[in-house]
């Protein structure tokens, strides 16, 4: 609307971000669609692959992964993924529950979120370094999850092309799919 203004006149343009409304409606969508699907007994291999395509969803241009815990063999294996090439998946089948072992097998370790801001350059990937390299991935997340007992039950890690610290948003969203993860396999 023109405002007056002596001898001129001023346009005032109101402008509205909606980028974070949007993001929290898709949210809230895949949080109803997965929880009313688990309600329903859905397969739990269904359940996680499309919580790893949830993941991406939320957070374009990350590849997602969800491991579940061996407790037997004390490892992690691949239970889902979106994006993540099965040569990446193949080298991570099994990741030994230890510090330094990819971001999966020392976030399990540690019982904490761990990140990886270059993976050329951190300890926790030198034995994955041929495979990152070959498919160009550069940074990773891990968080895990537990049962209501506190037991491990796995991890949700997120994987970047460049090297950098998660954005709040990615951090926020693993944590939450990691959430979900949990009420996944405990169920």
């Amino acid at each position: 609307h023109p405002v007056p203004w002596p001898g001129r006149t001023a346009r005032v343009v109101l402008v509205h971000d909606v980028t974070a409304q949007a993001a929290l409606e898709t949210r809230l969508h895949w949080q109803a669609q997965i929880l009313t699907r688990l309600a329903s007994r859905e397969p739990l291999d269904t359940l996680l692959a499309d919580l790893a395509i949830f993941v991406c969803t939320l957070c374009p241009g990350v590849m997602s992964t969800v491991m579940l815990f061996d407790a037997a063999a004390g490892v992690l294996r691949p239970a889902a993924s979106h994006r993540i090439p099965p040569e990446v998946q193949a080298a991570a089948d099994p990741t030994p529950v230890a510090d330094l072992t990819g971001v999966c097998g020392t976030a399990a370790s540690r019982r904490a979120p761990f990140v990886v801001a270059d993976i050329e350059t951190d300890p926790a990937f030198t034995a994955y370094l041929p495979v990152t390299r070959r498919f160009g991935l550069r940074a990773a997340w891990s968080h895990p999850f537990f049962d209501t007992r506190g037991r491990l039950l796995g991890t949700v890690a997120m994987y970047a092309p460049a090297p950098g610290l998660p954005t709040p948003t990615e951090t926020d969203v693993a944590a939450f799919a990691a959430t979900l993860a949990g009420v996944m396999v405990e169920r």
